[in-house]
């Protein structure tokens, strides 16, 4: 006890060394990379998904994200979001998006010959898919072309140079490699042009002009009729990628929905950090991230209040039953090594679900409370004759008091957040306990959570480029032996793209989830696509899944670890919900057997008063000591005969209260009232 008192709260490095507590940490990725939970985590991002594009349909234009494709704009910054990270203050979304979409909108009338009446999202992107099928036409049946005229021109040229001539043959021979190689770059350069809209002027006068679609030296006639043809399909691949332009552009213009902002922002971001921890070990770089991500949610609450309760809201929701029942599972598995199911799990996330639900909303609606009594009273300022600057005056000292209290709720909220849901799935209690015991746990030992936290950031960042790397090696392998059998057979668009590059483009470390251009598919290139699209998907889902089980299971030991060094707490204390139960029936068997013992207590005494009124005396009143006077049968419940000696001998010794009721029962018996 004197231990407990004396021990003070400052930050102490053999603490952490005492009993080697930290180490348990260690055991985040076993913990996390269980089945069952990744499943779990994948459910709750599936859901998070459809919620957050649910909530993208229903939002209005005006409020959607525009962004700077192509850096159209002289502003500089991606969009909105990106502006306000970086000037947090001097930001004005509206005057930002004016700016902005005239720039988009001057593009577009220039790009579209300042024909404004078809450049609606729609039609722009119907006149770019047909162009687009005609341009993969005229570059295959050019390329057909120039592999033809230089296959020719190798031939030509080995059998003037002669077959002995092995010098020269190899000469030809290389040259011709080396003029094929350059028309496949020439082609991949253009196919990627059509489809992204970028073409630069080089890549226009050495690869088009040249490379693919250049003038055969035939006669006149025919060189001005090729030259006319080659003048047409030059303008038709240009046009085409005039009208991708076009179409990035009027997507950009019409927006980008918030919850698909904020995700490819947060993804980046993670990564980003994730990166900076492992292989570059750059703190600073570390703490900017963590700050642009709480920018994020601040700029969401700023600009667009409706969407982020909306969104918070869906996210607790989601969380509150696929969270909870993560660590519940990781609260059984760390204190008692038990193993449940995620449908036990999944049961008692849902009868805690208020629970979960609103441990985090509470210091959120506290800190809102205080803030809009600190605005009513702020307009006691208003008053006039000089009243409201003397009573603002008199009560700065309430404001900053209120203004304290909101600092601190926000700062410990903060650091104790991820506390809660651990909480209540260990100690099984409400969201008031939650609240208290991660508020305590923050209070008492912060350098212990701070240290803590930056054990489990860095080692689940190596854990995760591990899985990362992992299922990169998984998709590469698979693909390989894939590709390899596909070469044999030919692809939509002309032979030199194979068709594996089509249907599953090559997945890269940072990017396991490429997306596909159907356009260049046919239809059955198309639904196998959508398959391995699926399939991938799963692949980069579980991967993502895997993060998000970690920080829940990681944040259930954070909690035991603190909670042994505030409470002092066994490791294996840990609510049981079968205790709970089997509790409850114990009682209630305790409460039947009672009342069963009380009414066979009740049956088994004598009744208050004779069967037979007894008949009345002369002296009214007065009680008759003689038997005489009494009828014969009434005498015999009251004087009560002995026990026979053989029966007595036999009967083991008690007490007399016990002996006495069991005479009164054999008398009962035998001798009626």
């Amino acid at each position: 006890m004197s231990h407990h008192t004396s021990e003070s709260n400052d930050f102490n490095a053999g603490d952490f060394l005492k009993g080697f507590y930290f180490t348990k940490l260690f055991k985040g990725f076993s913990n996390a990379i269980k089945p069952s939970k990744l499943v779990l985590a994948l459910m709750g991002i599936i859901l998070m998904n459809v919620a957050g594009w649910l909530l993208d349909s229903l939002t209005p234009s005006h409020s959607k994200m525009i962004n700077n494709v192509n850096q159209v704009s002289s502003i500089g910054e991606k969009n909105h979001l990106t502006a306000y990270l970086n000037n947090p203050a001097g930001t004005d979304i509206e005057q930002f998006n004016h700016r902005l979409l005239t720039d988009i909108e001057q593009r577009l009338n220039q790009l579209a010959d300042n024909k404004t009446s078809s450049n609606t999202y729609v039609s722009i992107d119907e006149t770019y898919r047909k162009n687009y099928k005609v341009s993969v036409e005229t570059l295959e049946k050019w390329y057909g072309f120039r592999t033809k005229y230089i296959n020719d021109a190798y031939e030509k040229s080995s059998e003037l140079a002669g077959k002995k001539d092995s010098e020269k043959q190899k000469e030809l021979e290389d040259l011709k490699t080396k003029q094929i190689s350059e028309l496949d770059i020439a082609y991949r350069t253009l196919f990627k042009a059509i489809n992204t809209g970028t073409l630069s002027d080089w890549d226009e006068k050495n690869y088009l002009r040249k490379m693919i679609i250049v003038n055969d030296r035939n006669s006149q006639a025919d060189q001005k009729k090729e030259k006319t043809q080659v003048e047409i399909d030059i303008n038709q691949i240009k046009d085409t990628v005039r009208y991708a332009q076009m179409k990035s552009l009027a997507k950009a213009r019409d927006g980008q929905g918030l919850f698909s902002a904020l995700k490819d922002f947060y993804g980046d971001n993670f990564y980003a950090t994730a990166q900076a921890l492992v292989f570059e070990q750059d703190f600073g770089k570390v703490k900017d991230n963590i700050v642009s991500a709480m920018l994020a949610l601040c700029w969401l609450t700023r600009f667009h209040p409706f969407f982020a309760i909306l969104l918070i809201l869906s996210w607790l929701a989601v969380w509150s039953i696929f969270g909870g029942a993560i660590c519940r599972m990781s609260a059984l598995q760390f204190a008692r090594d038990e193993r449940i199911g995620p449908l036990t799990a999944l049961k008692f996330s849902s009868d805690k679900f208020f629970s979960f639900f609103t441990a985090p909303l509470i210091p959120i609606m506290i800190v809102l409370v205080i803030s809009l009594i600190l605005m009513l009273l702020s307009l006691l300022g208003t008053l006039p004759l000089a009243i409201g600057d003397i009573l603002t005056g008199l009560l700065m000292g309430l404001a900053l008091l209120a203004g304290f209290i909101i600092t601190f709720i926000v700062i410990v909220f903060i650091g104790g957040v991820n506390l809660m849901y651990p909480a209540i799935s260990v100690e099984g209690s409400d969201h008031f306990d939650a609240i208290s015991r991660s508020f305590s746990y923050i209070i008492g030992r912060p350098w212990h959570m701070l240290f803590y936290t930056l054990i489990a950031s860095i080692y689940g960042a190596i854990c995760f480029f591990f899985v990362r790397l992992f299922g990169f090696v998984m998709l590469i392998t698979v693909r390989g032996p894939v590709q390899a059998a596909m070469a044999f057979d030919d692809a939509s668009q002309i032979d030199v793209v194979n068709k594996m590059d089509l249907i599953w483009p090559s997945p890269s470390f940072q990017n396991i989830h490429p997306d596909v251009n159907f356009m260049a598919l046919s239809g059955s290139e198309s639904i196998a696509a959508f398959f391995i699209f699926l399939w991938t998907w799963a692949i980069a889902g579980l991967i993502l899944s895997f993060a998000v089980s970690y920080i829940f299971s990681t944040n259930t030991t954070i909690y035991f670890l603190l909670r042994k060094h505030v409470d002092d707490s066994p490791w294996e204390d840990v609510h049981l919900e079968e205790d709970a139960d089997l509790n409850q029936l114990i009682a209630q068997e305790d409460q039947i057997e009672e009342s069963q013992a009380n009414q066979e207590t009740e049956a088994s005494q004598p009744p208050s008063q004779p069967l037979v009124e007894p008949q009345p005396t002369q002296d009214q009143g007065v009680e008759t000591s003689s038997s005489s006077e009494l009828p014969e049968d009434e005498d015999k419940p009251i004087e009560l005969e002995p026990m026979p000696e053989q029966q007595q001998d036999e009967t083991p010794p008690s007490s007399d209260d016990s002996n006495n009721e069991d005479s009164d029962n054999k008398e009962n018996d035998y001798k009626p009232y």
